[in-house]
């Protein structure tokens, strides 16, 4: 088995749902994740798994080596022209994977939602069964019960064509973010809306996801954020709110909000050699990350892309996105919900930069992606002139 770090030692595709992380190779970094209500055999199903399905002859295809990469919640094979990735038994409140039962419904779910964005990639919901060792079996005919695991089957994507690596080879056509805008534009005014949807966007909702950003954060203060930024920060998000609040309410009350991706960020969007644009690894483990107002969804983006400096970029393609939506009233709100996008990532980073079982290397990298995010966010929101000089 090879281990490899995501945007790192790996070639080839990079599996999505991830942001850099860490890589958890041993029995201890296991078990982190696991809920106190998994026994260890479970811990060592997963390591018997993974020891079995990194074996070239696991594979109902040819394979010349197989690539084991791992997430908190996840375990992607890279194998051939294809991708397996099988799902963690973790509860972790927001994700529930702790049954078999639940894998499978999750596996097929994500396959179901994934087709809105990326037709062609994920294929099918695939069973693992185990006869003296696991391997894959696409032709599996038997009673489900006999299924060891299930995994969502993958075509294997370039990740050469992954949007952050076109951006830094700069192989970008002239309009693609234009197009790229048009496209989340479209896919937005087509998603499923309704009350059900427009209950999880809103103002008492959007204003408890803020502020909780900062409850859940506490503990990073004085380490990945100076004090004065984190209460300046916290300030302005309530101002914002307070004058914002009629026009969240009210587009609540219209049913604008749509089942979105729930996660788009340069890493899950790749431009194929033919131009197709492929978005991939939205959220299915949570209906309630993903329904919300789309300017929440494309402020992601926007996000991502002007902090790492390309700032004019995300301005191409928020003015084509909300062209083709002719949501003039959503530009009020895009400052907001980048700031907000942006707390998000730094908690996410703090969070990542406490955990024991994380090198030290990339601990002080999340630091330090922590603390220009927090730094991101005062700035979108502060007066002009006042904001921090952001440093990556």
């Amino acid at each position: 088995m090879r281990l490899a770090y995501f945007g790192g030692v790996l070639k080839g595709w990079v599996p999505p749902f991830c942001d850099t992380p860490t890589l958890i190779a041993t029995t201890v970094g296991l078990r982190a994740v696991f809920s106190p209500a998994n026994t260890g055999s479970e811990l060592t199903m997963l390591n018997t798994l993974i020891n079995d399905l990194s074996r070239s002859d696991a594979y109902p295809h040819e394979v010349d080596d197989v690539v084991v990469c791992q997430t908190h919640i996840s375990v992607v094979f890279l194998a051939g022209n294809f991708a397996y990735k099988l799902k963690k038994p973790v509860d972790l409140g927001f994700v529930d994977y702790s049954t078999l039962d639940k894998r499978r419904h999750f596996c097929r779910r994500e396959v179901e939602l994934n087709q809105r964005l990326a037709p062609g990639v994920y294929l099918r919901a695939v069973p693992i069964v185990c006869d003296g060792a696991h391997r894959f079996d696409l032709e599996f005919e038997g009673d489900e019960e006999e299924v060891a695991e299930w995994a969502v089957l993958m075509r294997r994507l370039d990740d050469g064509n992954r949007l952050g690596s076109r951006l830094s080879s700069d192989r970008i056509a002239a309009d693609l973010f234009e197009r790229l805008g048009r496209h989340i534009a479209q896919f937005h005014d087509g998603a499923k809306g309704g009350a059900q949807v427009a209950a999880c966007a809103t103002f008492e909702q959007v204003q408890k996801n803020n502020l909780d950003n900062f409850d859940q954060a506490t503990a990073h203060v004085g380490q990945t954020v100076d004090h004065e930024v984190f209460q300046r920060l916290r300030s302005l998000v309530r101002r914002r709110l307070d004058e914002l609040e009629e026009l969240i309410s009210s587009r609540a009350r219209r049913n604008i909000a749509r089942d979105t991706h729930g996660d788009l960020r340069l890493e899950h969007i790749y431009i194929e050699d033919d131009g197709h644009l492929r978005i991939v690894d939205c959220i299915e483990f949570n209906d309630a990350f993903r329904y919300a107002d789309p300017v929440s969804d494309i402020a992601f983006l926007a996000m991502d892309l002007d902090i790492r400096g390309y700032g004019e970029e995300s301005r191409r393609l928020l003015d084509a996105y909300f062209d083709e939506r002719d949501d003039d009233e959503g530009r009020r709100l895009i400052d907001f919900y980048v700031a907000y996008r942006s707390c998000v990532r730094a908690k996410v980073h703090g969070f990542k930069a406490a955990e024991p079982e994380v090198d030290a290397r990339s601990r002080r990298r999340a630091r330090q992606k922590a603390r220009a995010h927090w730094n991101y966010a005062l700035w979108r929101l502060e007066e002009p002139g006042r904001g921090p000089s952001l440093v990556m």
